[in-house]
């Protein structure tokens, strides 16, 4: 999804196999580019004159620290000599691929940038998750596809869209598999007792409690996305009132007509059978370790 948007770009290059071969490289070079990295990114990122500082406290220990002027820590992270990092990043092309690694399975993903949180189809979506899960990839990838496992995930937040297959035997099929799974959503081909389980699910996901140490930062984060209680309140009612209908239209508008990007983690020997199957095309990238 790293080619989508920006937000994608930044936790591909924080957590994917960019994030990997920079740990090797600076492994290599001992850590002196590291250092001269860290350097940087501490005047760059240190260098606001509005810091924000975010707290997860009793009322009592606020009052307390309020009174010592928050230990001038707004004094400490504002350094006069340094100028604010600004992002100026050009996406590469997102493009289908495979990687080989040591394994005689499959770790698959096909990924979509679609519609965000404010649209207000985005909670039929959300539970498009759940029916594409249950009543197709589980059965159809897991059961008799002999996979590990299988599913689909929705980020309101991004708009990323994927399902994926880990530890699977096959490749040319599974693909076959996303791309019917999401026809037959798009087609209504469930029932309303499947459609009642996809909202408990959703809702079971919605309505977990948030833990003491990550309230303030979901909070913060809320509120700078501008994901107000009523726009969650109005999302979740959404949720419960969902029609069949009304899903089956959100899937055939905004993921029906797209054209994914596929990626695949597998061993060499299982992509070299399964390769003339394929109908997407699936150039090779080497990973650089």
């Amino acid at each position: 999804m790293s080619g989508h948007s920006l937000p994608s770009y930044i936790h591909n290059q924080w957590n994917g196999i960019p994030y990997l071969e920079a740990i090797l490289r600076w492994e290599k070079e001992g850590g002196k580019s590291l250092i001269k990295e860290l350097q940087r990114i501490q005047k760059q990122i240190l260098a606001t004159n509005m810091p924000h500082l975010i707290l997860s406290c009793a009322a009592t220990q606020y009052e307390e620290m309020k009174k010592q002027h928050f230990y001038g820590v707004h004094k400490k992270i504002a350094p006069s000599a340094s100028s604010p990092w600004k992002g100026n990043f050009s996406l590469p092309p997102a493009e289908s691929q495979v990687r080989f690694i040591s394994a005689p399975v499959a770790f698959t993903a096909y990924g979509m940038h679609t519609i965000a949180y404010r649209n207000a189809e985005a909670p039929y979506l959300y539970l498009a998750t759940e029916l594409l899960e249950n009543c197709i990839l589980h059965k159809e990838i897991r059961e008799k596809g002999g996979a590990y496992g299988g599913g689909a995930s929705y980020s309101p937040s991004s708009g990323n869209f994927h399902l994926y297959a880990y530890r699977d035997p096959h490749l040319a099929n599974t693909e076959k598999i996303f791309r019917q799974a999401i026809e037959r959503i798009a087609e209504g081909k469930f029932n309303e007792s499947e459609l009642l389980e996809a909202k408990f699910g959703v809702l079971q996901t919605l309505d977990a409690p948030v833990s003491p140490g990550n309230r303030a930062i979901v909070a913060y984060a809320w509120q700078r996305a501008g994901r107000t209680l009523p726009l969650r309140g109005e999302f979740r009612k959404k949720i419960l009132e969902a029609e069949k209908k009304q899903i089956a239209q959100a899937v055939a508008k905004h993921l029906l007509p797209q054209h994914g990007v596929l990626v695949s983690f597998l061993g060499k020997e299982l992509f070299e059978k399964e390769k003339k199957k394929i109908t997407t095309s699936l150039p090779v990238h080497p990973i650089a370790i």
